[in-house]
C-alpha cells in the first residue's frame, strides 16, 4: 500500500516522509532479524570475529549512513528554512507564556508596602 504525501508549499519539507522513514528502517529490521539467521545459530567466525557482532557492527553503520542521508535529504528540501522558523516560533511562544506567567505572579503577590514578619 502506498502511501501519498501530499506537496504543500506553504508547509514545506516533512522530515517524517514515508521514504525517509523506510531507509533507516532496512538496517534496524536487519538487527531485529539477527538470531534467526543462519550464522547466528551456528559457529561463524568472520574475519576472526563471531559473525553476529560483524553483522550488528554493519547494521549499525548502515543505520548510520541511512540517517545522515535523511537528513541531507530533508535539508535539501528546506528543512533548514522550516527548523529556523520553527525555532523563531518556539521562542516567541516561549517568550509569551514567561510573560503571561509573570503577569499571574504579579497579580496573585500582595503589594501592600509592608514587610511580612
Amino acid at each position: 500500500m502506498n502511501t501519498v504525501v501530499p506537496k504543500n508549499p506553504a508547509r514545506g519539507a516533512v522530515l517524517a516522509s514515508p521514504g525517509r522513514m523506510a531507509l533507516p528502517a532496512i538496517p534496524s529490521v536487519g538487527m531485529l532479524i539477527t538470531p534467526f539467521l543462519p550464522f547466528a545459530s551456528h559457529p561463524t567466525i568472520w574475519a576472526g570475529i563471531p559473525a553476529p557482532l560483524v553483522w550488528v557492527g554493519l547494521m549499525i553503520v548502515l543505520t548510520v549512513v541511512a540517517l545522515r542521508l535523511v537528513e541531507r535529504s530533508y535539508l535539501r528540501a528546506g528543512g533548514a528554512e522550516r527548523d529556523r522558523a520553527e525555532l523563531a516560533g518556539a521562542e516567541l511562544a516561549g517568550a509569551g507564556l514567561a510573560g503571561a506567567e509573570l503577569s499571574q505572579a504579579d497579580a496573585a503577590s500582595p503589594t501592600t508596602g509592608e514587610a511580612a514578619h
